[in-house]
Protein backbone atom coordinates (compact mmCIF):
# COMPACT_ATOMS: atom_id res chain seq x y z
CA UNK A 1 0.00 0.00 0.00
CA UNK A 2 2.80 2.50 0.51
CA UNK A 3 4.05 3.96 -2.81
CA UNK A 4 5.54 6.71 -3.78
CA UNK A 5 3.92 9.96 -4.94
CA UNK A 6 4.80 12.53 -7.40
CA UNK A 7 2.91 15.90 -6.26
CA UNK A 8 2.39 18.80 -8.92
CA UNK A 9 0.61 21.52 -7.02
CA UNK A 10 0.28 23.67 -10.31
CA UNK A 11 -1.20 20.77 -12.57
CA UNK A 12 -4.87 22.56 -12.01
CA UNK A 13 -4.06 25.94 -10.85
CA UNK A 14 -1.73 28.43 -12.29
CA UNK A 15 1.54 29.24 -10.28
CA UNK A 16 -0.22 27.25 -7.18
CA UNK A 17 2.78 26.19 -4.80
CA UNK A 18 3.70 24.78 -1.91
CA UNK A 19 5.99 27.22 0.84
CA UNK A 20 6.77 28.42 -3.23
CA UNK A 21 7.38 24.30 -4.65
CA UNK A 22 5.72 23.32 -7.54
CA UNK A 23 6.58 19.88 -7.58
CA UNK A 24 7.67 17.40 -4.86
CA UNK A 25 8.12 13.94 -4.72
CA UNK A 26 7.17 11.48 -1.22
CA UNK A 27 9.85 8.70 -1.25
CA UNK A 28 8.03 5.09 0.22
CA UNK A 29 11.83 5.05 1.88
CA UNK A 30 12.16 1.43 -0.44
CA UNK A 31 15.53 -0.98 0.67
CA UNK A 32 15.99 1.65 3.40
CA UNK A 33 14.45 0.78 6.96
CA UNK A 34 16.70 3.77 8.69
CA UNK A 35 14.65 5.95 6.87
CA UNK A 36 17.50 7.97 7.43
CA UNK A 37 19.68 7.23 4.00
CA UNK A 38 18.54 10.17 1.41
CA UNK A 39 17.71 13.11 4.05
CA UNK A 40 21.32 12.37 5.36
CA UNK A 41 23.31 11.81 2.06
CA UNK A 42 21.86 15.22 0.36
CA UNK A 43 22.67 16.88 3.56
CA UNK A 44 26.49 16.04 3.55
CA UNK A 45 26.76 16.53 -0.51
CA UNK A 46 25.40 19.79 0.10
CA UNK A 47 28.57 20.86 1.64
CA UNK A 48 30.20 20.50 -1.59
CA UNK A 49 27.72 21.42 -4.26
CA UNK A 50 24.21 21.98 -4.96
CA UNK A 51 21.74 19.02 -3.71
CA UNK A 52 18.29 18.65 -2.98
CA UNK A 53 16.15 19.70 -0.62
CA UNK A 54 14.79 16.78 1.62
CA UNK A 55 13.09 16.69 4.81
CA UNK A 56 10.46 14.28 6.69
CA UNK A 57 6.64 14.36 7.12
CA UNK A 58 4.19 12.12 7.93
CA UNK A 59 1.04 11.22 5.37
CA UNK A 60 -2.55 11.27 6.05
CA UNK A 61 -4.84 10.67 3.05
CA UNK A 62 -8.48 11.44 3.55
CA UNK A 63 -7.90 11.30 7.45
CA UNK A 64 -5.93 8.23 7.47
CA UNK A 65 -2.58 8.06 8.56
CA UNK A 66 -0.17 6.70 5.77
CA UNK A 67 2.89 6.91 7.76
CA UNK A 68 6.83 8.68 7.38
CA UNK A 69 7.69 9.77 3.78
CA UNK A 70 10.85 11.31 2.78
CA UNK A 71 9.67 14.86 0.88
CA UNK A 72 12.24 15.48 -2.11
CA UNK A 73 12.60 18.73 -3.90
CA UNK A 74 11.82 17.74 -7.31
CA UNK A 75 15.13 18.54 -9.55
CA UNK A 76 13.74 21.09 -11.96
CA UNK A 77 13.70 24.80 -13.06
CA UNK A 78 13.26 26.11 -9.34
CA UNK A 79 15.94 23.82 -8.29
CA UNK A 80 18.16 25.71 -11.51
CA UNK A 81 17.10 28.74 -10.59
CA UNK A 82 17.90 28.57 -7.37
CA UNK A 83 21.24 26.58 -7.79
CA UNK A 84 22.77 28.13 -10.89
CA UNK A 85 20.99 31.62 -11.30
CA UNK A 86 19.76 30.16 -14.88
CA UNK A 87 16.96 28.37 -16.15
CA UNK A 88 18.51 27.91 -19.87
CA UNK A 89 19.56 24.89 -20.61
CA UNK A 90 18.80 20.99 -21.78
CA UNK A 91 18.05 18.48 -18.56
CA UNK A 92 18.33 14.57 -18.97
CA UNK A 93 18.09 12.46 -16.31
CA UNK A 94 20.40 8.95 -16.56
CA UNK A 95 17.24 6.25 -16.56
CA UNK A 96 17.84 3.97 -18.92
CA UNK A 97 14.71 1.30 -19.24
CA UNK A 98 16.89 -1.79 -20.19
CA UNK A 99 19.94 -2.60 -17.79
CA UNK A 100 21.82 -2.99 -21.30
CA UNK A 101 21.29 0.30 -22.60
CA UNK A 102 23.28 2.38 -19.31
CA UNK A 103 23.33 5.99 -19.69
CA UNK A 104 26.79 6.20 -19.44
CA UNK A 105 28.27 9.03 -21.19
CA UNK A 106 29.45 6.21 -23.97
CA UNK A 107 29.73 8.08 -27.45
CA UNK A 108 27.18 6.39 -29.62
CA UNK A 109 27.40 8.67 -32.73
CA UNK A 110 25.62 11.51 -33.91
CA UNK A 111 21.98 9.77 -34.03
CA UNK A 112 19.60 11.00 -31.45
CA UNK A 113 17.40 7.97 -31.31
CA UNK A 114 20.62 6.67 -30.02
CA UNK A 115 20.37 8.69 -26.67
CA UNK A 116 16.96 8.91 -26.40
CA UNK A 117 16.71 5.04 -25.27
CA UNK A 118 19.50 6.06 -22.57
CA UNK A 119 18.54 9.03 -21.49
CA UNK A 120 14.93 10.67 -19.97
CA UNK A 121 14.98 13.66 -21.83
CA UNK A 122 13.15 17.04 -19.49
CA UNK A 123 13.58 19.78 -20.66
CA UNK A 124 10.67 21.40 -22.92
CA UNK A 125 10.85 23.83 -25.60
CA UNK A 126 14.49 23.86 -25.82
CA UNK A 127 15.64 24.86 -29.45
CA UNK A 128 18.14 22.49 -29.58
CA UNK A 129 17.57 19.07 -27.73
CA UNK A 130 20.21 16.37 -27.37
CA UNK A 131 23.12 17.94 -29.66
CA UNK A 132 24.97 19.04 -26.32
CA UNK A 133 25.03 15.85 -24.84
CA UNK A 134 25.67 13.93 -28.23
CA UNK A 135 28.92 16.37 -28.33
CA UNK A 136 30.10 15.91 -25.17
CA UNK A 137 29.52 12.05 -25.43
CA UNK A 138 32.10 12.60 -28.39
CA UNK A 139 34.64 15.26 -26.53
CA UNK A 140 34.95 12.90 -23.22
CA UNK A 141 35.61 9.38 -25.19
CA UNK A 142 36.74 10.83 -28.17
CA UNK A 143 39.78 13.71 -27.36
CA UNK A 144 43.57 12.28 -26.60
CA UNK A 145 43.83 12.12 -23.09
CA UNK A 146 46.86 14.63 -22.98
CA UNK A 147 44.38 17.12 -24.72
CA UNK A 148 41.25 16.24 -22.30
CA UNK A 149 42.45 18.68 -19.56
CA UNK A 150 42.27 21.86 -22.32
CA UNK A 151 39.04 20.55 -24.12
CA UNK A 152 36.88 18.90 -21.48
CA UNK A 153 36.21 22.05 -19.34
CA UNK A 154 34.59 23.35 -22.10
CA UNK A 155 31.76 20.82 -22.11
CA UNK A 156 32.06 19.63 -18.49
CA UNK A 157 32.42 21.26 -15.12
CA UNK A 158 35.12 19.09 -13.92
CA UNK A 159 35.39 19.55 -10.30
CA UNK A 160 31.66 19.02 -9.56
CA UNK A 161 32.20 15.64 -11.68
CA UNK A 162 34.72 14.46 -9.27
CA UNK A 163 33.09 15.65 -6.41
CA UNK A 164 30.13 13.28 -7.74
CA UNK A 165 32.18 10.24 -8.71
CA UNK A 166 34.08 10.59 -5.16
CA UNK A 167 30.12 11.14 -2.82
CA UNK A 168 29.02 8.15 -4.78
CA UNK A 169 31.73 6.11 -4.20
CA UNK A 170 32.45 7.20 -0.08
CA UNK A 171 28.64 6.44 0.08
CA UNK A 172 28.90 3.12 -1.73
CA UNK A 173 25.53 4.33 -3.98
CA UNK A 174 26.03 1.51 -6.52
CA UNK A 175 22.22 2.60 -8.13
CA UNK A 176 24.03 5.66 -9.59
CA UNK A 177 26.32 6.30 -12.28
CA UNK A 178 28.55 4.06 -10.50
CA UNK A 179 27.23 0.99 -10.69
CA UNK A 180 23.92 0.52 -12.37
CA UNK A 181 24.70 3.64 -14.75
CA UNK A 182 20.98 5.08 -13.60
CA UNK A 183 19.76 7.84 -11.15
CA UNK A 184 21.76 11.61 -11.76
CA UNK A 185 21.02 13.99 -13.93
CA UNK A 186 23.01 15.93 -16.42
CA UNK A 187 22.20 19.88 -17.05
CA UNK A 188 23.69 21.39 -19.94
CA UNK A 189 23.84 25.22 -17.93
CA UNK A 190 23.86 27.43 -20.66
CA UNK A 191 25.08 30.49 -18.58
CA UNK A 192 28.48 28.47 -17.81
CA UNK A 193 28.42 26.79 -20.84
CA UNK A 194 28.70 23.14 -19.64
CA UNK A 195 27.08 20.22 -17.85
CA UNK A 196 26.73 19.61 -14.49
CA UNK A 197 26.17 16.30 -13.03
CA UNK A 198 23.75 16.27 -10.32
CA UNK A 199 22.83 13.53 -7.61
CA UNK A 200 19.69 11.66 -7.55
CA UNK A 201 17.80 9.03 -5.69
CA UNK A 202 19.87 8.49 -2.65
CA UNK A 203 17.69 6.14 -0.88
CA UNK A 204 20.41 3.40 -1.82
CA UNK A 205 23.40 5.20 -0.41
CA UNK A 206 25.42 3.39 2.46
CA UNK A 207 25.58 0.37 0.48
CA UNK A 208 21.74 -0.51 0.25
CA UNK A 209 21.74 -1.30 -3.88
CA UNK A 210 21.73 -4.62 -4.99
CA UNK A 211 24.55 -3.91 -7.11
CA UNK A 212 27.03 -4.36 -3.70
CA UNK A 213 26.82 -8.02 -4.48
CA UNK A 214 29.65 -7.50 -7.10
CA UNK A 215 31.65 -6.37 -4.37
CA UNK A 216 31.52 -9.33 -2.08
CA UNK A 217 30.78 -9.13 1.54
CA UNK A 218 32.87 -5.85 2.42
CA UNK A 219 31.23 -2.93 0.34
CA UNK A 220 33.24 -1.12 2.82
CA UNK A 221 35.73 -1.90 1.47
CA UNK A 222 35.18 -0.53 -2.23
CA UNK A 223 37.94 0.60 -4.15
CA UNK A 224 38.11 4.76 -4.64
CA UNK A 225 38.66 3.70 -7.85
CA UNK A 226 35.47 1.77 -8.52
CA UNK A 227 33.82 2.04 -11.59
CA UNK A 228 31.38 -0.43 -12.41
CA UNK A 229 32.87 -3.53 -12.19
CA UNK A 230 35.50 -5.15 -15.34
CA UNK A 231 32.66 -5.51 -17.48
CA UNK A 232 31.01 -2.11 -17.47
CA UNK A 233 32.40 1.19 -18.92
CA UNK A 234 32.14 4.62 -17.28
CA UNK A 235 33.71 6.69 -19.38
CA UNK A 236 33.07 9.44 -16.47
CA UNK A 237 35.13 7.97 -13.74
CA UNK A 238 37.62 5.72 -15.97
CA UNK A 239 38.63 8.90 -18.53
CA UNK A 240 38.82 11.31 -15.49
CA UNK A 241 40.92 9.85 -13.57
CA UNK A 242 43.65 8.54 -16.41
CA UNK A 243 44.29 12.55 -16.64
CA UNK A 244 47.18 12.87 -13.26
CA UNK A 245 45.68 16.10 -12.64
CA UNK A 246 42.44 14.99 -12.39
CA UNK A 247 42.96 12.22 -10.54
CA UNK A 248 45.22 14.01 -7.62
CA UNK A 249 42.11 15.94 -6.95
CA UNK A 250 39.53 13.78 -6.81
CA UNK A 251 41.69 12.09 -3.97
CA UNK A 252 42.05 15.27 -2.43
CA UNK A 253 38.66 15.48 -2.61
CA UNK A 254 38.30 12.18 -0.94
CA UNK A 255 40.61 12.97 1.44
CA UNK A 256 38.40 16.16 2.39
CA UNK A 257 35.08 14.26 2.94
CA UNK A 258 37.04 11.69 5.13
CA UNK A 259 38.58 14.39 7.36
CA UNK A 260 35.19 16.72 7.49
CA UNK A 261 32.52 14.56 7.74
CA UNK A 262 32.63 10.59 7.10
CA UNK A 263 33.97 9.27 10.91
CA UNK A 264 30.99 8.30 12.73
CA UNK A 265 32.36 10.03 15.35
CA UNK A 266 31.18 13.48 13.23
CA UNK A 267 27.82 11.48 11.15
CA UNK A 268 26.98 9.09 14.22
CA UNK A 269 25.33 12.12 16.51
CA UNK A 270 23.27 13.31 12.80
CA UNK A 271 22.06 10.32 12.27
CA UNK A 272 21.02 9.49 16.19
CA UNK A 273 19.17 12.45 16.55
CA UNK A 274 17.53 12.04 13.15
CA UNK A 275 16.68 8.43 14.24
CA UNK A 276 15.26 9.63 17.42
CA UNK A 277 13.20 11.74 16.28
CA UNK A 278 11.20 9.82 13.64
CA UNK A 279 11.21 6.53 16.27
CA UNK A 280 8.02 6.90 17.40
CA UNK A 281 6.27 8.12 14.09
CA UNK A 282 7.80 4.91 12.33
CA UNK A 283 6.52 2.41 15.03
CA UNK A 284 2.90 3.58 14.71
CA UNK A 285 3.42 3.28 10.97
CA UNK A 286 1.52 0.03 9.81
CA UNK A 287 2.06 0.16 6.25
CA UNK A 288 5.66 0.74 6.32
CA UNK A 289 7.85 -1.83 3.88
CA UNK A 290 10.46 -2.85 6.66
CA UNK A 291 9.75 -4.22 10.37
Amino acid sequence: EKKPFNLKFDRFVADQSLYGYEHVNLQNVYKDATFIREPLSYELMRRYFPGLKSCWIKLYLNGQYWGVYVMVQQLNLRFLRENYAVERGNLYRGDSETRRTRPVFRYWGTSISSYRSRYDYKTVGHPAPWQDLIKFCDVLNNTPLANLPTVLPHYLDVDQALWYIALQNIFVNTDSYLGTGNDYFAYGDELHRRFQILPWDLNTTFGGYDWGRLLGNNPHLMSPYYSGGSNNSRPLIDRLLAVPQYKERYLAHFRTMLDEFFDWKKMGPLATRYHQMLEPSVKTDTKKLYT
